[in-house]
């Protein structure tokens, strides 16, 4: 059994050791706020601005059989946009369901969080992601990469 003297020691080392790394290992980053504020609302106009048309491109090239079974709330370039936006400001599924409910008079969109969640397994979704990717990167110029999808770097 460790005695109160015992455990005191311990903490003490313990405080000790956390301080010697904070000192030498953390990195107090002050951010300037104003820089990066203005930072942000210039990547949300240029999305803004660069968004839907690349979406358009991307869905034109698509040939899609007519609809069948139960009629859809939202199109495959709606669900798109709703993916999109949700990583841009980094939403869960029912907080983005949630904002388009508040701002449904504007963009006519009216879907519950179940309908975002299926836009991910949405064949035409994925063709026009896929399609989008293709898009920028041609676009950006970018012809070889020296990087792996999987996150390892190993070619």
């Amino acid at each position: 059994m460790i005695t109160n003297r015992q455990f005191d020691e311990f903490k003490r080392e313990f405080n000790t050791i956390t301080e010697i790394y904070r000192r030498e290992f953390s990195e107090e980053k002050k951010r300037d706020w104003r820089t990066y504020e203005q930072q942000w609302a210039l990547r949300i106009k240029t999305a803004t601005k660069e968004i839907m048309p690349v979406i358009e491109e991307a869905d034109s090239v698509i040939v899609k059989a007519p609809p069948f079974g139960h009629p859809v709330e939202i199109n495959a370039k709606q669900k798109v946009l709703i993916l999109l936006l949700k990583d841009i400001f980094q939403l869960s599924n029912r907080k983005m369901a949630n904002l388009l409910l508040f701002f449904s008079a504007l963009t006519g969109i009216d879907t519950s969080y179940k309908t975002i969640e299926r836009a991910y397994s949405d064949p035409i979704v994925r063709m026009i992601i896929h399609n989008m990717f293709i898009i920028m990167i041609r676009r950006k110029g970018i012809c070889s990469t020296d990087v792996t999808g999987d996150g390892t770097g190993s070619a």
